[in-house]
């Protein structure tokens, strides 16, 4: 991921996350600015978010480590949002 970021940023998002991890993203991540496109790189940079990455302007690109942490926290965010399912018992 840290490479594909690197190396083709305005690729197609899709090719990567599910609709629910985008949707999840969209909803964790702050508002983008008007003229900013919602590309690879933004999703993978809202997923460095979730995982402590500040996004500041002179910080480096996200690697390996904060993006560990950012698809732990994003499965965890599924998790949480994903309905729960009653149990049932035989007998």
């Amino acid at each position: 991921m840290t490479w594909l970021g690197r190396t083709e940023p305005a690729g197609a998002p899709a090719a990567v996350f599910t609709a629910a991890e985008l949707a999840l993203l969209d909803h964790t991540s702050p508002a983008p600015r008007p003229d900013q496109l919602r590309d690879f790189a933004f999703y993978l940079t809202a997923v460095a978010r979730l995982g402590g990455y500040l996004a500041r302007r002179h910080d480096p690109p996200p690697g390996t480590t904060v993006l560990s942490r950012g698809f732990s926290r994003l499965a965890d965010l599924g998790f949480e949002a994903a309905p729960q399912r009653t149990r049932t018992t035989c007998g």
